[in-house]
């Protein structure tokens, strides 16, 4: 009974409150002048502090060249230099063991970094097979010679069955 009473006191209230009547605030502000603040001298001067710290370095240190060196599995040696003995190291780390032929495609066994694998005539060291170095491609297979063509850094190497 007693939530009844209070329910029906709280929508009295909010139905009157409600209620059509608006009454609509009339100001005039034409006789009201604004009154400029006095300047402060003060309040514009600047504070300047002068702080000295100092600045300590995170950088780190970059490995050594040996270091970096014996990280690299295959590829070019020496990362800082500009251009690579391709000749000695791209032929001593590949050997061809010999073709695999099926109905719908030609094969080459191939052996480079004591990784052996295949590789095909689309193949690219890098991008599709880990097989040649990065960049090289297959550009011919020779059946009848039993030698595949690669070409690395514009350079033709013909490799033969060892």
């Amino acid at each position: 009974m007693f939530l009844i009473k209070i329910s029906l006191i709280s929508l009295t209230l909010i139905i009157s409150s409600c209620s059509g009547n608006k009454v609509q605030d009339n100001f005039d502000f034409s006789d009201f002048k604004i009154t400029p603040k006095p300047k402060d001298n003060k309040s514009l001067t600047i504070k300047k502090t002068t702080t000295s710290s100092k600045i300590k370095s995170n950088l780190i240190n970059l490995d050594k060249k040996d270091k970096i060196f014996k990280s690299i599995g295959y590829g070019k040696k020496d990362p800082f230099s500009y251009s690579s003995d391709i000749d000695g190291s791209f032929l001593s780390n590949l050997s061809f063991k010999g073709f695999i032929l099926t109905a719908n495609e030609k094969y080459a066994v191939i052996n480079y970094l004591g990784e052996e694998g295949i590789i095909t005539k689309n193949s690219v060291g890098g991008i599709n097979t880990k097989f040649l170095p990065n960049g090289a491609k297959v550009q011919n297979f020779n059946l009848s010679d039993s030698q595949i063509t690669i070409l690395f850094d514009d350079k033709e190497f013909i490799i033969s069955i060892k």
